[in-house]
């Protein structure tokens, strides 16, 4: 029997758990021709829509001009490569304009059969703004809200004792349980459709848990983890310390996007799962191979969202994870996602004192050994090099695995437990 990939999020029902995240259009597109982009998405097996972050703004001031972005690739020398980017670009430019969002939604809601996700920012900390927009989009025909405190790019000034004038809202509203309660409760008891919120990451561990429950408590259904993080790409050391940005001389703090943001999505997954677990889980960020989607989910995500997949190879992500997602299920013979859904929680513990350790050491493959010396370079004192080959000393070991993660030739392995010499 075929695998059943349906999953529900706070009481709606998707035929599979995969769909893009909120992207903004970086270019310049009309109404229509965003609703076909984001249609093709469905083309590819996506089982819902998710709108660009929708402000209540009308429209965008002409005098501000074409949208006007710029990504940056951050990559490290060989063995690592590629390993995310940075994108510049102004609010004005990323958030969608009230009246081109409403028109989009017409254009999608007639050619797609899929539910339509509003993501949704109001003004700051302002409750009602985001009532008003909330009402709006559910009469548009959004069949769920993801209400964004988080996001990397809304522009709130910070002065010098490192206080944030909330103009904007963003991840600084994201970080303050109280606020997220506030609007979060304001939202879900004005609307009839599930409401889920969109956390930051700068809330971090242990602090995430005080967000999540007050999400809880303010009536949401559950939670999309994570809006994209927020650094600032390095500068350019052999042009004075200028952007890396293309054409801008000056840059600023911004999201970051990339594989790089997946294990703040592990984490924030986890954490929610087994601290707050009677809320839905979206995940999202990072995830680049379908393999990534599989561990999503078996630490407690019901549905998977596509971000940095999308940008990093393209539409084609999802069809290729439905396809990887029913392979492996009838490897493993499972039949629903609820047979692995959360699997991992039950060998997660909570301190690191909960571990237990097993007895382990390295051992040197002399034949694939090249004698490059690395692993003798980590502060290690088990590994030395006799005759051209790394010798691993036993006794001296801890078999933490440092010398395999920095070996190119696969020479290093760890044993572990009764294997190990006594």
């Amino acid at each position: 029997m075929k695998p059943d990939l349906r999953t529900n999020i706070g009481g709606l029902e998707l035929r599979n758990p995969f769909y893009a995240a909120s992207l903004c259009p970086c270019s310049n597109v009309t109404p229509l021709e965003q609703a076909r982009n984001l249609a093709r998405c469905v083309d590819k097996g996506a089982s819902a829509i998710v709108t660009q972050m929708t402000t209540l703004i009308r429209e965008k001031d002409p005098a501000l001009g074409k949208i006007a972005a710029r990504s940056t690739i951050i990559e490290s020398k060989p063995p690592f490569g590629k390993e995310g980017f940075f994108l510049a670009c102004a609010t004005a430019d990323i958030q969608g304009y009230l009246d081109y969002q409403l028109e989009m939604i017409r254009y999608l809601k007639g050619l797609v059969d899929v539910p339509i996700i509003g993501n949704m920012i109001g003004i700051g900390t302002n409750e009602n703004s985001w009532v008003e927009l909330a009402k709006i989009l559910e009469n548009a025909g959004c069949s769920l809200l993801e209400l964004n405190v988080s996001c990397p790019d809304a522009d709130n000034p910070i002065d010098e004792s490192g206080h944030a004038e909330i103009l904007e809202g963003g991840s600084t509203v994201g970080q303050v349980p109280d606020l997220v309660k506030k609007i979060t409760k304001a939202v879900t008891n004005s609307v009839d459709v599930p409401v889920f919120v969109k956390m930051t990451p700068e809330v971090g561990y242990p602090g995430l848990i005080a967000v999540a429950l007050a999400i809880e408590e303010a009536g949401a259904k559950g939670v999309t983890v994570i809006n994209s993080p927020t650094s600032i790409a390095p500068p350019d050391i052999y042009n004075g310390g200028r952007s890396k940005f293309p054409a801008l001389d000056k840059w600023t703090f911004g999201g970051t996007y990339g594989p790089w943001n997946r294990f703040l999505t592990y984490k924030f997954i986890a954490v929610v799962a087994k601290y707050v677990p009677n809320l839905d889980i979206l995940a999202v960020g990072g995830n680049v191979d379908p393999e990534h989607s599989i561990e999503f989910m078996m630490l407690g995500a019901k549905a998977v969202q596509f971000s940095s997949g999308i940008l990093w190879r393209g539409q084609n992500s999802i069809s290729r994870n439905i396809r990887f997602l029913e392979k492996y299920m009838e490897e493993m013979n499972y039949q629903t996602l609820d047979d692995f859904r959360g699997a991992a929680l039950k060998y997660i513990v909570k301190q690191v004192s909960e571990l237990e350790m097993k007895p382990a050491h390295a051992s040197v493959d002399p034949n694939l050994c090249t004698g490059c010396g690395s692993c003798t370079e980590i502060l290690c004192s088990a590994m030395r090099l006799e005759n051209g080959v790394a010798v691993n000393d036993i006794e001296k070991c801890s078999g933490c695995g440092f010398c395999r993660l920095v070996c190119e030739h696969d020479a290093i392995s760890i044993i572990y437990s009764d294997e190990v010499a006594k």
